[in-house]
């Protein structure tokens, strides 16, 4: 089984711009590879931030509505985030397959 291999440059800050080598190995993946690892941050901060409000008691929005209206910030506030790139897990994605793929 294939494991995740992180770089061993844990001093940059998560919201550093690439490198020119991280964006040259970035345009050598299929658009829908780069696709995938975003919509999967995407996903995974979705679920974070669903995790963090159930914490709350009575919801963010009330008892009622909670469950809808609750569901739609979860998967706005995961977009945005994924789209900003701050927490690096669709640059991990890219990396693991990117060396995959050279196996």
């Amino acid at each position: 089984m294939n494991s995740i291999h992180l770089s061993a440059n844990v001093a940059t800050p998560l919201n550093a711009p690439p490198t020119p080598s991280e964006n040259q190995s970035q345009a050598n993946l299929e658009p829908n590879t780069a696709e995938a690892a975003t919509d999967f941050e995407a996903v995974f901060m979705s679920m974070l931030v669903k995790e963090l409000r159930d914490t709350v008691e009575g919801g963010l929005f009330g008892e009622e509505s909670s469950d809808t209206l609750g569901a739609i910030f979860d998967l706005y506030m995961g977009k945005h985030l994924a789209e900003s790139k701050s927490l690096g897990v669709e640059k991990a994605v890219t990396t693991y397959l990117e060396r995959s793929s050279k196996q």
